[in-house]
């Protein structure tokens, strides 16, 4: 009886342990992905995810911003007070409809989206 008792207190710690984790990893973001024709990393950061970041700055509630480049790929993820709200979804799809970039960046394809942080 003992040693049912035991498992079964072990198993409840654990399950509030990985319930704690998962609380802290799974922050709703909103991420903004680009596909592009450019392949070179550096030339991306500097004629489309600068651009990105200086432009979520300036809005409310945003106490972070991530962001990764790859051979045409450009992820930025958005953190917000508390967790991003759909509100906050609409600030950033209307500050990236507001951007003007440079006439060579070849967009392919744009997804602005709210989601668990990745980054």
């Amino acid at each position: 009886m003992e040693t049912k008792r035991l498992i079964l207190i072990g198993a409840l710690a654990l399950s509030f342990g990985i319930g704690a984790i998962a609380a802290e990893t799974d922050a709703t973001v909103v991420s903004v992905h680009y596909s592009v024709r450019e392949n070179d990393p550096e030339k991306l950061v500097e004629i489309l995810l600068n651009p990105i970041e200086r432009s979520m700055q300036k809005l409310d509630r945003v106490v972070e911003v991530k962001s990764t480049t790859s051979h045409g790929v450009v992820d930025v993820e958005i953190g917000f007070e508390g967790n991003a709200t759909t509100l906050d979804l609409a600030a950033v799809t209307t500050q990236i409809e507001m951007l003007r970039l440079d006439e060579g960046v070849d967009v392919l394809s744009r997804v602005i989206e709210m989601r668990p942080s990745r980054l």
